[in-house]
């Protein structure tokens, strides 16, 4: 069945179309089909069967739209379920609306938009927002072209695309645990252009487990170092002093978390003091007693407020 909106929507995108009545579905390329789409789970098989029911119904849908891929075969832009419900309702045709084109980023950005047009299960808002970062990393959209076409939010996408960038650079230059560090540090680092005082400052940021002021004093301050990269990663180093409380070494020379936090170090003592209270001769039994309460005190209070100090 002909879709006046979806034909809207491909002259909007100003593609070349032309619609097919009936098309044979042994003409699709299956696996192509399933590859390019814009979920990471390409069929929802209860959608499938349910389509499927209402086809054997007499339920006319509207026409696939697809591209010719390798040997003329079709892939699908929009329409797998569909694809699958014709195929276990045994109907052998469908009709069809195919894209005369083969530039990968309209064909890209096709099936991306179709996901939000059509799909009877629509991207979860973390995969759109990864679609984003695949149209825009082609070059050939702007940010806001992409975030328009996606119905993204154009700061979060640059800053996502930010991290990502820095995920991949710190990757390249090494570092192991850069897929470990939050988009907030990231974004952060990514003011650091020289790769020496970079890795000295990520090291610092995954060991010392700086917060987001503490990183940014860093950051700021290696990257005013500029006059050179030695310079730059001389500052990095005095920080790695400034924190070093913060960091110890394992036999392997592997780094850990030496500094626990304020409510780690009470509940410690609270537990040696308790411990020592079970022997007769350390504290009298009212003394006992009433550690106890603070025990059951403590309890309520790390469930309350999990990440609060105590005071």
């Amino acid at each position: 069945m002909r879709d006046l909106r979806y034909e809207q929507f491909l002259n909007k995108s100003g593609v070349p179309w032309h619609y097919e009545e009936i098309v044979p579905l042994s003409r699709v390329d299956e696996v192509e089909s399933f590859k390019n789409q814009a979920r990471l789970q390409a069929i929802d098989h209860d959608v499938v069967t349910k389509y499927a029911i209402e086809m054997l119904d007499g339920v006319q849908f509207p026409a696939l739209c697809a591209h010719h891929g390798k040997d003329k075969r079709l892939i699908i832009i929009s329409g797998n379920h569909r694809y699958k419900a014709y195929l276990e309702a045994d109907i052998p045709v469908a009709d069809f609306y195919i894209v005369d084109a083969d530039q990968e980023h309209i064909l890209l950005r096709l099936t991306f938009e179709s996901n939000l047009l059509e799909s009877p299960i629509p991207p979860a808002t973390d995969v759109r927002y990864q679609q984003g970062i695949t149209l825009y990393r082609l070059g050939i959209y702007s940010i806001e072209d992409t975030a328009k076409a996606l119905r993204l939010d154009r700061t979060t996408l640059d800053t996502k695309i930010n991290a990502q960038l820095m995920s991949e650079r710190l990757t390249i230059l090494g570092f192991k645990n850069a897929r470990k560090l939050t988009q907030t540090t990231l974004v952060v680092l990514s003011r650091i252009k020289q790769d020496k005082a970079l890795l000295k400052t990520a090291s610092l940021a995954w060991e010392a487990r700086l917060s987001k002021e503490e990183l940014v004093e860093v950051t700021d301050k290696v990257r005013d170092a500029s006059r050179s990269e030695k310079e730059q990663a001389r500052v990095a180093a005095n920080f790695y002093m400034q924190y070093g409380d913060r960091i110890g070494t394992t036999a392997h020379g592997k780094y850990h978390i030496a500094q626990s936090t304020p409510r780690q170090r009470f509940i410690k003592n609270l537990n040696s003091l308790l411990s020592n209270a079970q022997k007769p001769e350390s504290l009298a039994p009212y003394e006992t007693v009433f550690l106890r309460k603070i025990q059951r005190a403590i309890d309520v209070l790390v469930k309350v407020n999990r990440y609060g100090n105590p005071s």
